[in-house]
């Protein structure tokens, strides 16, 4: 289904935090050149429309078309780079991610598992290798990336017109309150 072009459509900046689903809606617009029936250039289009800079989008389009969702549903659950992600696709098929004979469902639940699992396929196979890897970040860090998604996925869900019928003042309420304790815990821990 295509999204209307008068609807922004936010994408982050991450394009680990990129859905499957919002990186094939870009990848379309830049094909097609959609942006071009709004009067705008990529750059312009980017920046105004979605929020986020025509190259980033660029890598984003470009990534997905490489690599198709498999990349974007991995690294919802893992920090993988293209490079990486080129060295493991073999070992992702479908929903699943198979390490050492063990096949790990993408899934929530199993983010802890996939994140060790990337890990090792992040370690150089030879013995004294001086290849420096990036590091996984902190399996609970991961947990609470997830979580995330899952609580802004949760929200959109409610707040689309096909969505249930839901009291909208009562979802905004608790969207405002989220944000608020969200913004008064960035300060405490001085992260803003």
């Amino acid at each position: 289904m295509e999204t209307p072009l008068i609807a922004k459509r936010r994408i982050p900046q991450a394009a680990i935090d990129c859905t499957a689903s919002q990186a094939e809606w870009l990848a379309r617009q830049r094909d097609r050149k959609c942006y071009k029936n709004r009067g705008q250039d990529w750059d312009e289009f980017c920046r105004e429309e979605i929020g986020i800079s025509g190259p980033h989008a660029t890598r984003i389009s470009d990534a997905q078309q490489e690599f198709g969702s498999s990349y974007f549903e991995l690294a919802s659950f893992a920090p993988v780079t293209a490079d990486e992600f080129r060295a493991v696709a073999p070992k992702v098929k479908g929903r699943t991610l198979t390490v050492d004979g063990e096949a790990i469902p993408l899934r929530p639940e199993n983010a802890e598992r996939i994140g060790a699992a990337i890990e090792k396929l992040r370690q150089p196979n030879r013995p004294g290798s001086k290849i420096k890897r990036p590091k996984v970040l902190d399996v609970r860090l991961i947990t609470v990336e997830q979580l995330s998604r899952q609580l802004r996925a949760e929200f959109r869900r409610l707040a689309s017109p096909q969505g249930m019928a839901v009291d909208r003042l009562k979802l905004a309420a608790i969207l405002r309150t989220t944000l608020d304790a969200l913004g008064r815990l960035e300060m405490e821990l001085g992260i803003y």
